[in-house]
């Protein structure tokens, strides 16, 4: 039995299959659909809007055949049980929890479903296809797109884990989400991110050589980074700052300083938690120093800390605490990372502050915000 999802944003509940196609036109698109099997039909659709972006909770009780051609839509369907038979352009995929299904705009469809409950993710084709030039990347044809990727690869089992705790988070009364627009807008492009990290493992870039950063573009960059580190930033947004394409940016960042992108914004957070650590207030948390320094998955903030540095974060908040009054601490950097000023620490926590607070993550819930 799997859990449910958006239980306050139903937007369709029938046992009419006609009912159900008209409805299902507007929340997918346009389709042709009928029984396999017998006659009982029921659905359930639970869907909320973000901007560029909606994440639906389905519930599908019948055997049914559903013909379609996809429109101006990206989307992204996560089985959370039961599953179905997809033919897409002509190439057949079994669907199941273990596994990540993608439509693209053009792509003819004829889908077999059985009983089914499922996380659907879908984006604005114009929202998805700007990232990709971004990334240096031209939009395959329909016929060209990987149909299932893999659920244990670990952007795909990162972007289910979000979907299922957005689904959870947008049900939770009060939830600060509905009426959180940069956060909400945050959120999407990390949905959309994990989205193009995982395609990329399947789909090479097929533009040429990107090209290559200088000097004065790589400490643009750092500065940004040192100003927004505890934002909801993606290696996307790097590559807007320095004016190049993503794959520019990877390669620069890999041949000249030898880690990714990627890891430049965790090193950045890491030193700023580093050093929050090694000089805390009475009230100072784990947590607290996490979500300050831009970390929301809370397990994994442990984990990379303890690999930078030797010891788990409690382990390094509670020996500061314990530290009389003498000579300063010996302040150690993550690895790749740029010495910064105490202004800029202070000056991150402002909008982390706000998530931890407006989102209210409590109890041991926090350990296990994003499973992945």
């Amino acid at each position: 039995m799997s859990r449910q999802y958006l239980l306050r944003h139903c937007r369709l509940a029938t046992n009419d299959l006609d009912e159900a196609r008209d409805n299902v036109n507007h929340l997918w698109e346009r389709h042709t659909s009928s029984l396999r099997h017998g006659q009982d039909y029921g659905l359930r659709w639970h869907q909320a809007e973000l901007a560029g972006a909606s994440l639906s909770y389905i519930e599908n009780a019948s055997e049914l055949r559903v013909q379609s051609v996809v429109g101006q839509r990206y989307h992204l369907t996560f089985c959370e049980a039961g599953g179905a038979v997809h033919r897409v352009e002509g190439r057949e995929a079994v669907i199941s929890p273990t596994n990540l299904v993608i439509h693209t705009p053009g792509q003819k469809l004829e889908l077999d479903l059985d009983p089914f409950q499922a996380l659907h993710l879908s984006f604005n084709a114009s929202f998805a296809e700007k990232m990709l030039q971004r990334r240096g990347v031209r939009v395959p044809a329909p016929d060209s797109w990987p149909v299932v990727l893999p659920g244990e690869v670990p952007s795909v089992a990162t972007l289910r884990s979000l979907c299922q705790w957005v689904g959870h988070e947008l049900d939770r009364a009060p939830s600060y989400l509905p009426n959180a627009s940069a956060v909400r807008a945050g959120l999407e492009r990390m949905l959309l991110t994990l989205f193009m990290d995982a395609l990329a493992e399947f789909q090479p870039p097929t533009t040429p050589d990107p090209g290559r950063l200088g000097a004065a573009q790589l400490k643009l960059i750092d500065e940004w980074l040192d100003s927004n580190y505890a934002e909801f930033i993606t290696v996307d947004d790097l590559a807007k700052v320095a004016g190049v394409s993503v794959r520019a940016l990877q390669a620069t960042y890999k041949r000249v300083r030898g880690y990714t992108p990627k890891q430049a914004i965790q090193h950045r957070r890491l030193d700023a938690a580093r050093r929050q650590l090694l000089s805390p207030g009475p009230q100072t948390t784990v947590t607290d120093v996490a979500l300050d320094c831009g970390f929301l998955h809370l397990g994994r903030f442990a984990a990379v800390y303890k690999s930078a540095y030797g010891e788990a974060p409690s382990q390094t908040l509670a020996a500061s605490r314990m530290r009389v009054l003498g000579a300063p601490p010996v302040i150690v950097t993550a690895p790749g990372n740029r010495t910064s000023n105490a202004g800029n620490v202070v000056s991150g926590r402002g909008r982390a502050a706000l998530v931890r607070d407006r989102l209210s993550i409590a109890g041991s819930a926090r350990s296990t915000l994003f499973r992945a």
